[in-house]
């Protein structure tokens, strides 16, 4: 007792701001400057001192949650995050790549276990200023960068495998997809949160937000912002939760027949063209076909955690593409978890998510209602990347930990009346 009561006092004054840093680590924002190796596109996660931290995190959060009081009942998303996790650790056993899967799933497992224990400790309205703190900090600091240190900010093509990235903006990051992505998220909580700024102030960091944004020329990060804002529009609509539910699974539904039976050839190469691609999306329908003939051979466990994509893959891509083609991933977030760990990684992955949804067509977000307006948002930005990038469950990342988040806070959002 003695302990826990040090324990508390000791933490107390730092929870928010080891929050902070939490979100920002976890969000790749640091692995530019602490792999050592800023120019490149090699794997930088794994480097010593990114382990060093991740690793601290997850022995000291370990501690913390053995001090607090433990939950007499686990309820299903606790069960089925536990259910998750223990999966990609058991994925090992046939996994190609045994290390690397272990390492990630560790890594993920890490995450989880930081967040949740983060959460216990400052409360769910703490852990949310610090998220509306981190983005606000990192508007800020990738405006900065774009303006005064270029040469650093975007990708040039004198780096180490840029490919057809260079003049792409990245600030912090390594890649460009990752500044778009952790850019969406900040530019939506700042969306959400005007009450907490000035009137200048908001429109500054929206502004920020959404040059740098714009800076990455991220077509999948644009076509996730409108889709984020459609869903929001359609949620805030006073109409039954019964009744939106019907409509929205009727149009999903009908889309995916429409676009099974029919096709959408010329609305796609339109659309692509618009955005600045080609119809193949940078070649990626070459990339899902063979993601999907793999999927085939192991559909129910996958390959292993981060290892479904083969080698043999990779080694096709180099010889269709060239030595630049090869590929470590199906970039697409619920192809590559099919790869990984199969069906029943990908329900389990999904199932918070749909949890969210389930609570989401419950609640009416208005616009006092900053985490459920997040929340609306954040599940359309989820979805509709993972269509193009493999960000479902990976390794120190944040995605999968603010689904999570945004289930257990919604929990306490009045409902919308019938």
């Amino acid at each position: 007792m003695t302990s826990l009561k040090h324990f508390i006092i000791f933490l107390k004054p730092l929870g928010f701001p080891l929050t902070v840093f939490a979100f920002a680590f976890y969000s790749h924002a640091f692995d530019r400057v602490l792999s050592g190796n800023g120019n490149s596109f090699t794997e930088v996660r794994s480097s010593p001192l990114i382990q060093v931290i991740a690793s601290a995190a997850l022995y000291f959060s370990l501690v913390g949650h053995l001090l607090l009081k433990v939950p007499r009942k686990l309820d299903p998303l606790v069960l089925s995050t536990i259910a998750l996790i223990a999966l990609c650790v058991i994925s090992t056993s046939w996994s190609s790549n045994p290390d690397l899967s272990l390492k990630r799933s560790i890594s993920v497992a890490g995450v989880v276990i930081t967040m949740s224990f983060l959460l216990r400790a400052i409360g769910r309205e703490q852990m949310w200023q610090a998220l509306v703190l981190f983005s606000a900090i990192l508007v800020i600091v990738q405006f900065l960068l774009m303006l005064i240190a270029p040469g650093y900010a975007f990708h040039s093509a004198s780096d180490i495998g840029v490919a057809e990235h260079a003049g792409r903006f990245r600030g912090v990051f390594f890649h460009k997809n990752e500044a778009a992505r952790f850019g969406l998220v900040a530019l939506i909580i700042i969306l959400v949160t005007k009450k907490r700024f000035s009137k200048i102030t908001w429109i500054v960091l929206l502004c920020c937000a959404a040059s740098t944004l714009g800076a990455t020329q991220s077509s999948k990060a644009i076509v996730a912002l409108v889709a984020s804002v459609s869903a929001l529009w359609y949620m805030k609509l006073r109409i039954a939760p019964a009744t939106k539910f019907i409509i929205a699974l009727t149009c999903l539904v009908g889309a995916i027949l429409i676009y099974s039976f029919i096709g959408f050839e010329d609305i796609i190469v339109g659309v692509a063209e618009t955005l600045g691609r080609d119809a193949t999306l940078s070649g990626r329908d070459v990339v899902w076909q063979l993601a999907f003939d793999q999927i085939k051979e192991k559909p129910l466990l996958g390959g292993g955690f981060h290892a479904g994509w083969p080698q043999s893959a990779t080694d096709y891509l180099v010889k269709l593409k060239g030595p630049t083609g090869g590929l470590s991933h199906a970039h697409n977030g619920y192809l590559q978890l099919l790869l990984d760990i199969g069906v029943i990684g990908l329900l389990l992955t999904m199932l918070p998510s749909l949890f969210l949804i389930g609570s989401l067509f419950s609640v009416h977000p208005d616009d006092s209602d900053e985490i459920a307006n997040f929340s609306v948002l954040f599940v359309g930005v989820y979805f509709t990347l993972n269509l193009a990038g493999s960000y479902l469950l990976s390794g120190n990342d944040i995605f999968h930990w603010l689904i999570l988040f945004s289930v257990i806070c919604l929990r306490n959002v009045p409902k919308l009346k019938k």
